[in-house]
């Protein structure tokens, strides 16, 4: 190939790049530097080249920083003064954005080459979607599904579709489903106009919350098959007692639907939610696991001194809102996933 022609086509891959939009990869790190040269990599060898990658450090303790500058130069990072969550942390991170798409990552999984490429793909074919995740598998055993997506319950409970089935090809097929904080793209506009994630949240349920509001002023959320990662899975949150995360995911799911439902869905909802929650508090407590028992003594007490800012969020959102709850719920499990759970310890196939 002679100068010339090197030269005309490195010009055509130069505006084909140009033309594809901006997008921004965030990746949350808090003393993580065990994942960040497997993660890193896979990131810096995507097929999808109109792309920067930052790493979001959330004031961590080891040497991440320090290892990210000597391995990946090409690498921005952006320092915390604390360790904010993913939801403080990702807002954070997001606060230094200006491309048109904001890709939220974890530190603890290896994306195929295409990720991003598939994902963009996606979320350009169609002007409603807002949102695009992609199928997890497990980092170790990649034939076993992580997440295909989440389905929430009338009380704002997750459930996880897919997990730790074969992957059969059964979910490779694009749909409308909840994201996953793991790897969440999103058009950087919505993202603002909703208000980011909640920095109160900290971790769990953060990323439920976000696509509740972005479905409710009319945007898709969906699932992109083709784009793939594996995961090892809450590496992060494994530092934390199980009463801990109780607390988290209660306060946070009952603050989910204190701002995202209508003031008739909420009549409806909350007594059967508090019934399902006194029901679940009395189980501990005839289990003698008096430490779940007060997680959620403390989530609800913590909802109830944080109602005035509750409000003030609820009102943003509601007066924006363009979809109403009845359809809402109709991609929602009308079940209870608390009672379904309740039953697979009954037949010990669940532990606390």
């Amino acid at each position: 190939m002679n100068k010339n022609t090197k030269a005309y086509v490195n010009q055509i891959l130069e505006n084909r790049h140009s033309m594809e939009p901006f997008c921004t990869g965030l990746v949350l790190n808090y003393n993580g530097r065990e994942h960040l040269e497997v993660c890193l990599k896979s990131l810096e060898n995507q097929t999808y080249n109109n792309c920067e990658i930052i790493l979001v450090d959330n004031a961590s303790t080891d040497d991440s920083s320090e290892f990210v500058k000597k391995k990946f130069p090409n690498i921005r990072i952006i320092k915390n003064s604390r360790n904010a969550g993913t939801a403080g942390g990702f807002n954070f991170g997001a606060r230094h954005v200006k491309s048109k798409y904001i890709l939220f990552l974890a530190n603890d999984i290896e994306a195929e080459p295409n990720l991003i490429e598939e994902m963009i793909k996606i979320i350009e074919s169609d002007p409603q979607i807002a949102i695009c995740s992609a199928k997890m598998l497990k980092f170790d055993r990649r034939d076993i599904i992580d997440y295909a997506g989440f389905q929430l319950d009338l009380y704002g409970f997750p459930r996880i579709i897919g997990h730790l089935e074969k992957d059969t090809g059964r979910y490779d097929i694009i749909t409308d489903t909840i994201p996953t904080g793991t790897c969440l793209l999103i058009k950087r506009k919505v993202f603002e106009k909703v208000g980011g994630f909640d920095d109160d949240y900290f971790t769990l349920s953060d990323e439920l919350d976000l696509a509740w509001r972005v479905k409710l002023i009319g945007y898709r959320s969906v699932i992109s098959p083709h784009a793939v990662l594996y995961h090892k899975a809450a590496v992060t949150l494994r530092q934390f007692k199980r009463s801990q995360l109780r607390f988290w995911s209660e306060r946070n799911t009952i603050r989910n639907l204190l701002k995202n439902y209508s003031t008739w869905s909420l009549i409806k909802v909350l007594p059967r939610y508090f019934v399902l929650l006194i029901a679940e508090m009395s189980y501990y407590l005839l289990i003698r696991r008096t430490d779940m028992f007060m997680a959620i003594v403390k989530a609800v007490f913590w909802n109830i001194t944080h109602l005035k800012t509750t409000y003030t969020l609820r009102r943003k959102i509601q007066k924006i809102r363009k979809i109403s709850d009845n359809i809402i719920q109709k991609d929602m499990i009308k079940g209870s996933i608390k009672l379904g759970i309740f039953g697979q310890w009954l037949r010990g196939d669940f532990k606390l």
